[in-house]
């Protein structure tokens, strides 16, 4: 047996005004066909909504603040 993971991470920098997107998850599954070889695929989608409090553009991090005010 054969499996992979991967993880992935995107940020999105909202202008100034621009509303937050709605926070959540979704997930989505599929797998092969009867008669192909045994397959299959599982992905999930978090969105977490922050707000960037420092920028340390040496060290390459940002500080994030979330919704509930915690870093």
């Amino acid at each position: 047996m054969k499996f992979a993971y991967y993880e992935s991470l995107a940020v999105r920098v909202l202008g100034k005004g621009e509303a937050f997107p709605p926070a959540g998850e979704s997930a989505a599954m599929s797998r092969a066909k009867p008669g192909e070889k045994p397959a299959g695929v599982v992905g999930t989608e978090t969105t977490v909504n922050a707000t960037i409090t420092a920028i340390d553009m040496q060290a390459k991090t940002a500080t994030l603040k979330g919704r509930t005010g915690s870093p």
